[in-house]
């Protein structure tokens, strides 16, 4: 298959920028501190990112951790379920094409409707983000540069959009655990493609250390055997770290959004709150 515009595609259908100029330094674990950052990302797209990116937010703040928020896909899906009340005068686009000001990352910072959690808004604007990024030395390491200046959370939450594109290449670059969501046998598929993404990371010199990778399996309907067959997939897949706890299938999350709130505040007796407070639970254990 051909190339198009920036990206090309590689082995196992991952889309990779077509050029990387690894920076000059890379980032070390130590320069990371001691946040946990974690990237939920997956080449494919209605795994349940978004879902699970808002309710592993919300279920850390409950365990009374400080949370950030990020969203940086182009969708502002995040931002638009449970962003701020007004409209944001900074985003993450700001953020991300002026990464060394840290005082205009700060101003960034603003409440969700999540208690607790503060967000960096996403923005529409991020698709011309990611074609600025590829005219720049150094594409993959912008986020990172801009979380230097933040050290005082617990815990870090990056919504990714879905692809292997260069935003995506910045979150996995800066990320200590990936979570990728799990719904079925094509998204199984595609952690390969964040795999080969997090090696070429490694191989380019961007990152010293390659982030844990987490599997979540989503969507899960205890009376359907597809299900239970990707459980046991998932515990097989060579270089990952599958949760313990999946997600159930859940009627009432579709409707959570339509109220920007989270289960835990929309329906606190549905199934999938205690998943989410079980994943959470499991990643600070």
């Amino acid at each position: 298959m051909g190339s198009t515009g920036l990206f090309q595609w590689a082995p196992n259908v991952a889309i990779v920028p077509k050029t990387h100029t690894a920076p000059t330094v890379a980032i070390p674990p130590t320069e990371r501190s001691a946040m946990r950052i974690y990237a939920c990302a997956n080449l494919k797209g209605g795994v349940g990112k978004t879902t699970t990116a808002v309710h592993l937010a919300a279920a850390l703040a409950r365990l009374n951790r400080r949370v950030l928020a990020i969203d940086i896909d182009q969708q502002a899906d995040f931002t638009t379920w449970v962003g701020p009340e007004e409209e944001a005068r900074l985003t993450i686009v700001d953020v991300m094409r002026r990464p060394s000001d840290g005082e205009l990352l700060r101003r960034a910072i603003a409440k969700s409707r999540i208690a607790g959690v503060d967000l960096i808004p996403g923005s529409p604007s991020m698709i011309e983000v990611e074609a600025e990024l590829g005219r720049t030395p150094a594409p993959s390491t912008a986020l990172a540069r801009a979380l230097r200046h933040v050290d005082d959370y617990d815990d870090v939450i990056i919504d990714c959009p879905p692809g292997m594109g260069f935003i995506v290449w910045n979150a996995l670059a800066v990320a200590t655990d990936v979570i990728t969501p799990i719904d079925g046998i094509l998204a199984l598929a595609k952690i390969t493609s964040v795999q080969e993404t997090i090696a070429e990371l490694e191989r380019a010199g961007v990152i010293t250390k390659a982030p844990i990778l987490r599997t979540l399996q989503t969507k899960i309907d205890a009376r359907v055997a597809l299900a239970r067959e990707i459980s046991a997939l998932l515990k097989e897949f060579a270089g990952t770290t599958p949760l313990h706890t999946g997600i159930r299938l859940n009627a009432r999350m579709a409707e959570a959004p339509g109220q920007q709130q989270t289960l835990f505040d929309y329906s606190p007796g549905a199934t999938a709150v205690a998943d989410y407070a079980a994943v959470a639970e499991e990643l600070v254990s």
